[in-house]
């Protein structure tokens, strides 16, 4: 996977930096990559590039603090701050007019709390949310679970949240603030749960108003069997949130989209927001 356009730093306190495709349009799509990822981590990028350039939009990919194996020492406080930043340079320094985030995984997290929480959330055109799945109900499958929580818990009323977790509690470095985030119910990251009721749905949504596109993969490896069929899940979270304008899910993907078939589909998705979006 290859792509040609402008690296440049929208943080130059922290050396942060970011990488356009198509960097003359004023509309561009930012990608927010997941737990470990960095600069092209998913396959679907360069068709989604190819696609949505065909309707006059960019592509641009993000560094934060907690790209790659950053995120075990970071948050989402941290990081909607960031993406505050980036979208101020947007605006201010590359004059873009129109700014469609794109969540995959974990960077679902991020495009919720930014647009729950963020300064310029309503500078956002709107937010899909590729493979919103639930780490907590991911991790509660492994072994460990139950005693990797309490500790990080412990950790944290004992002030000592910030110290890293023991090795086995992940594969990268991670503080107890972030284990618990993650690993915990209604953890700053636990936003996604399938086994939340009605009322806390609706409260954890609360704030969120800018437009979202929620798409599941129908062999995401990481929604658990136990968290019900999907298509369900789609269907109650577009019930309660009023937020969430449509809502996929894409016949055999995965949770990075592997399948070109489904890369396909999922960039359709893509395409007839942004078209929506360009007729407003």
């Amino acid at each position: 996977m290859e792509f040609s356009g402008d690296l440049f730093q929208y943080d130059t306190e922290e050396r942060l930096n970011a990488f356009e495709t198509s960097p003359s349009s004023e509309r561009t799509v930012v990608f927010i990559g997941g737990l470990g990822d960095g600069f092209n981590a998913v396959p679907f990028l360069e068709p989604l590039y190819k696609s949505i350039s065909a309707l006059g939009w960019s592509l641009t990919q993000v560094q934060l603090s907690s790209s790659v194996d950053g995120f075990g020492t970071s948050n989402l406080q941290t990081d909607c701050r960031q993406l505050d930043t980036l979208v101020e340079y947007l605006k201010s320094k590359r004059q873009k007019k129109h700014i469609v985030f794109i969540g995959h995984s974990t960077g679902s997290q991020d495009c919720y709390w930014h647009n729950k929480n963020g300064k310029h959330n309503q500078d956002i055109n709107g937010y899909i949310l590729q493979a919103p799945c639930s780490d907590r109900q991911y991790l509660e499958s492994l072994e460990n679970y139950q005693y990797l929580v309490d500790l990080s818990t412990k950790m944290k009323n004992d002030g000592n949240g910030q110290e890293i977790m023991p090795r086995k509690a992940h594969w990268s470095p991670i503080t107890g603030d972030r284990f618990y985030s993650l690993a915990a119910k209604f953890g700053d990251d636990d936003v996604f749960s399938t086994d939340f009721t009605d009322d806390e749905i609706k409260k954890l949504f609360e704030g969120v108003d800018r437009p979202i596109v929620w798409v599941y993969g129908e062999k995401d490896e990481y929604y658990m069997p136990s968290n019900g069929d999907p298509q369900k899940s789609i269907d109650r979270f577009m019930r309660l949130v009023p937020a969430i304008k449509e809502g996929h899910l894409i016949p055999n993907a995965d949770h990075c989209i592997t399948d070109k078939g489904a890369q396909q589909v999922f960039c359709k998705v893509v395409s007839d927001f942004l078209t929506v979006i360009d007729k407003a």
